[in-house]
This record gives C-alpha cells, sequence and structure tokens, in this order.
C-alpha cells in the first residue's frame, strides 16, 4: 500500500548562497551521520547537501505534512548503502508523533529514494509505501 509520494529539486546556487549566508544551515538540515559523510571537494559538497536537503523535503512531501508540525529535518537521515543507493530512515519518535504514520514501525515501510544531480540542479523523489 503506497503511503504517500513525493518529490523536490533544489538549484545548486541557491544552495550554495544559503551555505554561504547562514552558517549554521548544515548543522540544521543533516543529522551527526550526515555531516560526517560530507564530501571534502566543494562542488560534490554543495550537490551532497541539495541533495539530502531535496529527499527530505520529498519525504515530507510523501508523508502530506511538510516539514513544522510533525516533522523536523532531523526526523529525516540518508545513509549511503555499500552498493552506493540512498536508504532513508525516519527516527523512532516520528512513529508516534506522525498522522500518516501513526501505530506502524520502521519494519513495516519501505522508503524508495532516487537522488541525482545536473551542474545547476539536485533532484530526489521518495516512495514511502506499507510492506504489509
Amino acid at each position: 500500500m503506497i503511503i504517500g509520494l513525493g518529490v523536490d529539486m533544489v538549484e545548486l546556487n541557491k544552495m550554495e548562497s544559503a551555505l554561504h549566508n547562514h552558517p549554521h544551515f548544515i548543522e540544521r538540515i543533516l543529522t551527526r551521520n550526515e555531516i560526517a559523510d560530507l564530501p571534502t571537494q566543494q562542488q560534490r559538497r554543495i550537490e551532497f547537501i541539495a541533495g539530502r536537503f531535496a529527499v527530505k523535503e520529498a519525504v515530507s512531501k510523501a508523508l502530506g505534512t511538510g516539514i513544522g508540525q510533525y516533522l523536523s529535518w532531523q526526523d529525516i537521515e540518508i545513509i549511503k548503502q555499500p552498493t552506493g543507493e540512498p536508504k532513508v530512515l525516519l527516527l523512532p519518535q516520528l512513529f508516534s508523533k506522525h498522522p500518516r504514520l501513526r501505530g506502524l514501525t520502521s519494519e513495516e515501510l519501505f522508503i524508495w529514494c532516487s537522488i541525482s544531480h545536473t551542474g545547476h540542479d539536485a533532484i530526489a523523489q521518495v516512495l514511502i509505501e506499507r510492506k504489509y
């Protein structure tokens, strides 16, 4: 059963500007684990942050509430699988406070995620489904 579908696109130059103008932007958007995975090369770093931002926005759209009352940036974590595939993790407390997730567990969900970049943009698509 599909719970939701979300997509988001981020312009890399706007992300670069946000990073430059807001010194704590990275800590607000990314979890500690995501920060630990930040690339050192500047362009890759911007693409990485923009991609993670787009995934988190897409998750919020798939859940139908956006970032705000029920969902924060820190409730969503994207880890890199050994194959390179991104995996979306939702923090456990989200399952008791979010209307679309209440009564479910992370084991009952599968979150499909795709991130892509061009020279100018990062885009992410997320599909959240209940396994059974």
